[in-house]
């Protein structure tokens, strides 16, 4: 809760929430501004979630469990995340109606760069079948410069575009993305 803003909270509440926040649990917790099309994603039947308590994927499908499975708490878009995983399997992008920077693949390229500031978080979690606040360390990611790496990767390499309904849609493989903005 020292992170938190929008509204802040006093240092007089940081303890008391930390001891009284609900743990992570990939069935009930709701995400957090992920929109309509991942929180129903996540009622499909078969879809699985992994388990951190910030920076969870869900995947349905063959490879669903080797994507979630063993997401590292530090950091949470490096190479024992997801990312890393659906990189691994030449997997692409689907931007439905948003741009490059809600593209959370480009974390990867962060991490691969070196190019960000760590710092601790923490969150509560279940370990060893008892609720515990975890500390981890984690880059502090930024999405400043994702529409500009976009629109340069766009310039040289190709990139599906067509609509869902109204939505302006991109298909990119990942990996030329992540090698590129790296």
């Amino acid at each position: 809760p020292s992170y938190w803003e929008m509204p802040a909270v006093p240092e007089k509440w940081w303890q008391i929430i930390r001891d009284e926040m609900p743990p992570f649990d990939p069935k009930t917790t709701p995400t957090r501004m992920m929109g309509k099309i991942v929180d129903s994603f996540l009622t499909f039947e078969g879809t699985v979630r992994s388990y951190h308590p910030v920076s969870s994927f869900a995947a349905w499908g063959k490879h669903k469990h080797y994507i979630t499975d063993g997401h590292s708490l530090e950091y949470s878009f490096g190479e024992e995340s997801p990312l890393q995983k659906v990189y691994n399997l030449g997997g692409h992008v689907l931007l439905i109606g948003v741009p490059y920077n809600n593209n959370t693949s480009l974390h990867l390229a962060e991490c691969y760069a070196e190019s960000c500031y760590t710092c601790e978080h923490g969150a509560p979690i279940i370990e060893d079948g008892k609720r515990v606040w975890k500390t981890y360390v984690d880059f502090i990611y930024d999405i400043d410069h994702f529409d500009e790496i976009g629109a340069e990767f766009e310039r040289k390499h190709d990139v599906s575009k067509g609509y869902v309904g109204l939505a302006n849609c991109r298909l990119i493989d990942q990996r030329q993305l992540v090698d590129f903005a790296a």
